[in-house]
């Protein structure tokens, strides 16, 4: 992958010297996920001065909350700025990653060409003494279990169907004047809804659950002098610097309020009083209990965005909070029945269920996390990773797995972040795999796999700190469906997984060399 997981491991062998590579990647351009997804308002919720390399810090970025146009071009900045682009093969899908045992390599096997590119498809076949799993555990659309539709987003519907990271590229496609229905009130759709609340003719957004959404501060773009100090090359680099320093300890203290207590209970308080001045004084009763969550503020992930609860003051916006129990051919079809205009549905008197007439859907329901599809990893003892992913996500440090010699993950199992920028996590295990190689190939070693003591220690630690958190008390998709354990966050201090991380041990490995 060359999002921006494989872009720091690429410049990280750079930095040290190392050439012998290369990073695969299914689309035409690098990017990861910040190619793919391009749905209206789409930005990211974290500071950019934060959300970037601290190795790259960038003098052009022209708002504190940045758009995916941009934080796209930065990740175009980077790969050209260390000379990484010879080392990319774009239009490149890895279709199977089989470990060979007797020789401790990787046999790989891409398809290069063909559905991102109008080039003809060929088969490349290459092996790697090192294997480095950069997909990101979030780039396979999830669509909801609902009778009508399928996961593959087949449906009956006959109006258009759009998951929010599947938009369609066409820059003159609009939903103006459509009656429009929004699937979920996540990451996705908080941006994307009063984006499309400004063309549709009716926007329904069915809501499952309300999100916690605390308000973008200074969402603006930045002055003239504020980008004229910024491209200064030794001022402007000291102040991008301290800048970043600042907005990383601002939104490392956020930890504490994930403890149940007083800390959880204040920042729900503040963040509800936060809605409420955005709704108004005047705002209905009904409308303000829909959107104002019941379970603690954490268990879920905290959003943050400005003007997302003020959109359904709007007369062309409908809540509707009812189940769905099915698509349908014409929309989106509900239990129960909420008597409010003729664009909020249509159902007989008494009826029990209300349909919803609508000429597109789009599915801001997310992702399949951490999903192997369209790739087939075999570990030792032919070891899938579709088998690990289902069965229980356990590793040392996020990094390494028991079942798969030589195999690296970044952002892998109980890496991800609820308070911070993981672009910080990515850095450490970068620098930590380069610094296991390093040792690896000055001791004439080419296999290793953790200890299962380490990885029983390290998974001892991780359940013990998760079930501290508000998060260990509810569902989200932060808990592995089979398990229940929560596997997809880093459950401490981003400082305290820099120091676990800042030096390999090979005492933590089992290790060997070619007989």
């Amino acid at each position: 992958g060359a999002g921006m997981s494989g872009i720091c491991m690429g410049y990280e062998l750079l930095k040290q010297g190392h050439t012998n590579f290369v990073i695969y990647e299914k689309a035409t351009r690098v990017g990861g996920t910040w190619s793919y997804n391009r749905y209206p308002g789409c930005g990211c919720d974290i500071p950019a001065p934060l959300y970037s390399f601290s190795f790259a810090s960038w003098p052009e970025w022209d708002r504190l909350w940045a758009k995916q146009a941009q934080i796209q071009q930065y990740n175009e900045w980077v790969v050209r700025k260390f000379g990484l682009e010879q080392y990319i093969k774009l239009n490149t899908h890895v279709e199977s990653c089989v470990w060979d045992e007797r020789a401790n390599e990787w046999h790989i096997r891409c398809v290069e060409g063909g559905k991102e590119s109008l080039e003809r498809e060929h088969k490349i076949e290459t092996r790697a003494r090192y294997l480095i799993n950069a997909m990101g555990p979030l780039r396979v659309p999830r669509y909801p279990n609902l009778p009508g539709i399928q996961q593959e987003g087949n449906t009956v519907f006959e109006g258009e169907s759009i998951h929010s990271t599947c938009w369609p590229k066409d820059k003159a496609h609009s939903l103006k004047g459509k009656r429009v229905g929004v699937i979920g009130t996540g990451a996705s759709a908080v941006q994307l809804i009063p984006e499309v609340a400004k063309e549709a003719k009716h926007l329904v957004v069915f809501q499952r659950t309300p999100p916690y959404i605390f308000p973008k501060e200074a969402d603006t773009e930045f002055g003239a002098f504020s980008k004229w100090l910024r491209r200064l090359l030794v001022v402007g680099n000291a102040v991008m610097y301290a800048q970043r320093l600042l907005l990383y300890w601002a939104f490392e203290v956020r930890l504490r309020n994930f403890y149940p207590g007083s800390g959880n209970t204040n920042a729900r308080a503040e963040i509800l009083e936060k809605m409420r001045e955005e709704l108004g004084k005047d705002a209905p009763k009904d409308l303000i209990k829909k959107l104002t969550p019941t379970y603690p503020i954490g268990c879920k992930r905290v959003l943050i965005y400005s003007g997302y609860f003020s959109v359904f003051l709007k007369p062309n916006v409908t809540l509707c909070v009812q189940p769905i129990k099915e698509i349908t051919a014409s929309g989106i079809r509900v239990l129960g029945r909420e008597h409010k205009g003729a664009d909020d549905g249509e159902g007989s008197e008494g009826s029990k269920e209300t349909d919803h007439k609508l000429d597109a859907i789009i599915y801001a329901t997310g992702f399949q996390v951490m999903s192997t599809k369209g790739l087939h990893i075999a570990g030792a003892k032919g070891y899938t990773l579709e088998k690990y992913v289902n069965e229980n996500m356990r590793s040392l440090h996020g990094v390494m797995a028991e079942e798969f010699p030589n195999m690296f993950f970044l952002l892998g199992p109980n890496t991800g972040l609820g308070h911070n920028t993981v672009v910080w996590m990515v850095e450490c295990q970068t620098a930590y795999i380069y610094d296991l190689l390093s040792q690896l190939s000055a001791n004439g070693l080419t296999r290793v796999t953790p200890k299962a003591a380490r990885v029983s220690e390290f998974m001892e630690y991780v359940d013990v700190e998760h079930s501290k958190k508000v998060w260990s008390e509810c569902s989200s998709w932060y808990r592995h469906p089979t398990t229940g354990n929560v596997f997809a966050l880093w459950p401490s201090s981003t400082v305290w997984y820099w120091w676990k991380t800042l030096r390999a041990r090979l005492s933590d490995y089992d290790v060997s060399s070619d007989s």
